[in-house]
């Protein structure tokens, strides 16, 4: 079922169950009213017979006459019945015994004459006064009420459906748009755009915020696309850097194997190349544990790390393995962060043999650490080439290379960004390139901080 009708359906309901409780109430309260006015005439005619004594009868005609009632005034006795009033209904046959006796005291009804209520008063002897008026005016005066009552919900009914449709109608047609819109997206219809909304209203936002959520989808699905293109370039490369040292171990190894081995000089530099191979493999499998150990879960990690002893330790070896280039370094003391020493050490060894590998020695280099708020912030650039303008655009991604051919030509395995942004991922940081004012690249991370004051040991 619809919501339009789902709606209509329970304003229709509570319109016709307030209409029939409000007016069911006033029938209820008419009827009563009318019937108690019947009771005081004959409690009233009753009260005037009290202190006439020998005068009940004309006591009781005078007051009837007096008030214009329309009642039966009889005299009973014993088994004769003498009518002393004229009235516009008949009474046949005369109630019982019990109800005459019964009212002498109270009101009584009774279905004879079409309806009526009545008294009685106790004359000398074994005779009754007995006085009747007819209920039938209340009767059709309820009866009036409830058709009255049963036209009014109909039409309440019929105002409130139309207003139910006006009211719902806007925002129905809004639900149904989006339902459609729904269902060209779970079809792949291509250019399917969500309209915005500037109202208010519980749909409005339903809208906003599904536009909202399909805009994140999208950006998701086109992520999740380029990571997908990502990793299938990755484990081609992967691939290919496992496969080259394989192939030259393969092709030394049969050249050792065989009986036609030139010299042992030449086998000396058959296994040193071997060697060289095996390291190679090593060192690739070596970042491959690495990527897929961080990317395996969340760590916490409670080693409180140096970081600014660590970065001077490696700018240390840096400036000791190239003593011709220009450093400035500022790096504050005291900083300490919550993570991995060996994974901080690899991220600032990345960095800096990225340097050495891409950058010419007479490019200088700035490195910078300090504190900002609970961050620590490490600024490392250089005046190289820098990276295409799409680096800076898109940052740093897993599984992605710059340069597709630079880092076999250069000796790198390929995996150094993965690692990179992997490890600053897994202690909850950041990680970013810029240019440089250098002219180069600007690796900025930013880790949050551990806290000044040394653990206690």
């Amino acid at each position: 079922m619809r919501l339009r009708t789902r709606f209509s359906l329970v304003v229709l309901a509570m319109v016709t169950l307030i209409s029939l409780l409000v007016g069911s109430y006033a029938v209820i309260t008419t009827k009563n009213l009318q019937l108690s006015i019947i009771d005081h005439n004959l409690d009233e005619i009753v009260a005037s017979t009290k202190g006439a004594k020998g005068e009940q009868i004309s006591s009781a005609l005078l007051t009837v006459r007096r008030n214009n009632l329309d009642a039966v005034v009889d005299f009973v006795d014993g088994t004769s019945v003498s009518q002393l009033s004229l009235a516009t209904f008949h009474i046949h046959p005369r109630p019982s015994k019990t109800l005459v006796h019964d009212a002498l005291t109270t009101v009584e009804s009774s279905t004879l004459g079409g309806g009526i209520r009545f008294r009685t008063v106790k004359l000398p002897g074994k005779t009754y006064l007995f006085i009747a008026v007819s209920s039938q005016q209340a009767q059709r005066s309820v009866h009036n009420l409830l058709l009255r009552l049963v036209l009014f919900t109909v039409i309440a009914d019929l105002v409130a459906a139309v207003a139910a449709q006006l009211i719902i109608r806007r925002d129905t047609r809004k639900i149904e748009e989006l339902i459609g819109l729904a269902n060209d997206l779970a079809d792949n219809k291509p250019n399917v755009v969500l309209p915005e909304t500037s109202g208010q209203s519980d749909v409005d936002q339903l809208s906003s915020a599904l536009r909202r959520m399909v805009g994140a989808l999208n950006q998701s699905v086109v992520l999740e696309r380029d990571t997908s293109l990502r990793m299938q370039q990755f484990l081609g490369d992967a691939s290919h850097e496992l496969r080259t040292p394989l192939t030259v171990i393969r092709g030394y190894t049969e050249l050792l194997h065989s009986e036609n081995v030139p010299s042992v000089e030449v086998q000396q530099r058959a296994l040193g190349r071997v060697n060289d191979e095996v390291l190679r493999m090593e060192g690739l499998i070596s970042d491959l544990l690495l990527l897929a150990e961080l990317g395996e879960h969340s760590h916490t990690y409670d080693e409180r790390v140096d970081l600014s002893t660590l970065v001077k330790d490696h700018l240390d070896d840096f400036q000791l393995l190239e003593p011709d280039r220009s450093v400035d370094a500022n790096v504050e003391a005291n900083l300490f962060v919550a993570g991995s020493s060996s994974h901080l050490g690899r991220l600032v060894q990345n960095i800096l043999s990225n340097i050495r590998r891409h950058t010419a020695t007479s490019d200088p280099v700035s490195v910078q650490l300090r504190q900002r708020g609970d961050v620590v912030e490490l600024n490392i650039e250089d005046g190289g080439s820098g990276l295409p303008a799409s680096a800076y655009e898109h940052g740093p991604q897993g599984f992605m290379r710059f340069d597709q051919g630079r880092s076999r030509e250069s000796g790198g395995s390929g995996l150094g960004m993965s690692i990179m942004v992997a490890i600053v991922q897994d202690l909850n940081g950041t990680l970013d390139f810029r240019p440089s004012q250098l002219g180069g690249l600007l690796v900025a991370v930013s880790i949050p901080r551990y806290g000044a004051t040394p653990l206690e040991s």
